[in-house]
């Protein structure tokens, strides 16, 4: 039986993509028989930390497991909740990896991880797709007096080196393999080789008809729809509005989406670029430090992919 792959994220890397073209081919040599809105959330991030039995959770895994071994694959378990949720800090992303050691043991771990500028202004568009109605600026930064009830967006959950360091020392630097975005985009043949040699599969699946997944909508469209959201969704990100219309919320994202690919993109030039500055204005030089020690786990110089080293 092949130790199964567990693919953390993180939000915004290529997840999609690689659940869609390569974790769900058996011609490359995988199997990923584990819903994540069922099996993975359910069983690894749902339960309460006093509540969370590592038995039960591998008990539900097991048939998953078993099925890939009776076909020679490798199970993989990919979810990019799993290295935490931005809009909240990845409060949660050291209990769940210890939940992940404690169900898979022998488990081999792949991090994908993203230009820091680049990373959170995707998740800010996620954040206004999904109802969110706060502005960049108070998004970055949650307000800091009255009573804290609950998570809120963290820079140091993108300072990646520090959760790659714990799952070296849960798991072992031989079991943990972290790849940069920059380079999944530049070559998608070469990263894919790099999985196959560290988990098991093959290392060269047919990809032809591979393509580009979950676009960002554009800056034009996240201005207009962050203003509408209180009126079209009803969602955590917006505190429940109070509203909302009935019916909007599953329309609203389709319409911006449409929008965006019929627009002329010089419409939206101007937005990009304030939002894209507004971002680096306010990441600085804050993870310079983490992506030299990052460089160094990884063996790889993150200067020359567009990191601030």
């Amino acid at each position: 039986m092949s130790p199964p792959l567990i693919h953390i994220g993180y939000h915004r890397t290529g997840s999609t993509w690689l659940q869609r073209y390569l974790f769900a081919s058996e011609a490359a040599g995988y199997l990923s028989p584990f819903p994540r809105d069922t099996i993975v959330r359910d069983s690894l991030v749902a339960p309460h930390p006093l509540a969370f039995e590592p038995a039960r959770a591998a008990a539900a895994f097991a048939p998953g497991l078993d099925a890939a071994a009776a076909r020679g694959l490798v199970p993989v378990i990919s979810a990019e909740r799993l290295s935490g949720y931005p809009d909240s800090g990845g409060y949660d992303s050291k209990e769940i990896a210890a939940r992940l050691a404690a169900v898979f043991p022998d488990g081999r771990l792949l991090i994908v991880i993203r230009e820091q500028r680049g990373i959170i202004l995707s998740c800010y568009k996620v954040y206004v797709r999904a109802g969110g109605d706060l502005p960049l600026q108070d998004w970055l930064h949650p307000p800091a007096r009255g009573r804290m009830r609950g998570p809120h967006f963290d820079f140091g959950h993108f300072a990646y080196d520090r959760l790659a360091r714990h799952y070296v020392d849960l798991l072992g630097r031989d079991r943990v393999l972290v790849i940069a975005f920059e380079d999944l985009i530049a070559d998608a043949a070469g990263s894919v080789a790099r999985i196959a040699g560290f988990a098991g599969g093959r290392p060269d699946p047919d990809l032809s008809r591979a393509r580009p997944v979950n676009r960002s909508l554009s800056g034009l469209s996240v201005g207009v729809k962050r203003r509408l959201n209180p009126f079209i969704a009803r969602d955590a990100a917006n505190g429940y509005s109070t509203l909302c219309l009935p019916g909007l919320a599953t329309r609203s994202a389709a319409w911006f989406e449409f929008a965006d690919r019929y627009l002329p993109r010089a419409w939206s030039r101007p937005a990009d670029a304030r939002l894209a500055r507004r971002v680096r204005d306010h990441v600085g030089d804050r993870y310079k430090e983490s992506n030299r020690r990052m460089s160094a786990l990884m063996e790889t110089d993150l200067g020359e992919r567009g990191y601030d080293t």
